[in-house]
């Protein structure tokens, strides 16, 4: 008589913080997941850590073993900070983790704007990372960071229908990342959180530019697979009718009789990343205040 085989998959997501970024609220908020198909067993580990600004690529190695995804948080007004962001990236994206940037930016002076390297140093930081997400300073929350990071995670790892290997091919070099999130709740809430996710994305990019969206939803255990349609579909239709869309749904208890619709858009077309700007207008939803 065969003997079962039974199947245990162990994957290791790290989120760094470089400097003076406070991980504290966000470790509270995101946990590891673990779920089982049969025999298989599957266990998303999730890791924080606080690094000073300065660390020997030596010691990046041993930070970044046996990890398979990887956010690096850091300031762009930090030197010190985006140099250590720098060299983490680079051997990060050279030992194939897949990385994620979440960069906190400032607005440029008018003498800023005019020197063309400064901004060429506002958007050097793309080359060290897979996919970069950034967060305009005068928005910056906890629950944005936290937002940002969840929307990749609990696709990636949470959803049965899809596997990390979806997740990793769509964002490995995908380059700038538009985000954006909506959550409501009482009537119509699936449309309302797509259309909240999709006016409030946080570049003033063109949403139809991007050539490449992964969606995430998550929900209080009431929910309909229609819902979930509805924001896909809506999402979809804002979008180029030949973009690449993976979507996942996750059950959040946390948030009750709320929907939430969580856009990353990526894959920009070059004229479009090239002149990307933060919104200056952008306002939070109320429940990110």
């Amino acid at each position: 008589m065969s003997e079962d085989i039974t199947i245990e998959i162990i994957r290791v997501v790290k989120v760094i913080g470089i400097g003076n970024i406070d991980l504290e609220k966000i470790q509270e908020t995101i946990h590891e997941i673990k779920y089982s198909f049969g025999s298989y067993h599957a266990t998303f580990c999730i890791d924080f850590l606080s690094l000073a600004s300065k660390i020997t690529g030596e010691d990046i190695f041993s930070l970044i073993r046996n990890t398979n995804m990887l956010y690096i948080i850091a300031d762009t007004q930090d030197a010190a900070s985006m140099n250590t962001f720098r060299e983490i990236g680079k051997i990060a994206y050279t030992t194939k983790r897949l990385t994620i940037g979440i960069l906190i930016t400032h607005s440029l002076s008018n003498d800023e704007k005019a020197d063309s390297s400064v901004s060429l140093k506002t958007m050097e930081f793309k080359k060290y990372v897979d996919c970069s997400i950034p967060v305009p300073h005068e928005k910056l929350s906890d629950e944005l960071l936290i937002g940002s990071i969840k929307a990749i995670y609990h696709t990636a790892f949470d959803c049965g229908w899809l596997d990390f290997a979806d997740v990793r091919s769509t964002l490995k070099d995908a380059g700038l990342a538009n985000f954006g999130v909506g959550q409501v709740s009482s009537e119509n809430r699936d449309l309302r959180a797509a259309e909240n996710a999709l006016s409030q994305m946080l570049l003033n990019m063109p949403f139809k530019k991007s050539t490449i969206v992964l969606i995430s939803i998550s929900s209080g255990p009431e929910f309909s697979m229609l819902e979930i349609d509805n924001i896909a579909s809506m999402i979809q239709e804002r979008a180029d009718d030949d973009v690449v869309v993976i979507f996942g749904y996750f059950v959040d208890e946390c948030i009750g009789d709320e929907i939430a619709a969580s856009i990353i858009a990526v894959g920009f077309k070059s004229e479009a990343a090239k002149n990307w700007e933060v919104t200056a207008e952008f306002s939070l939803p109320s429940f990110l205040k």
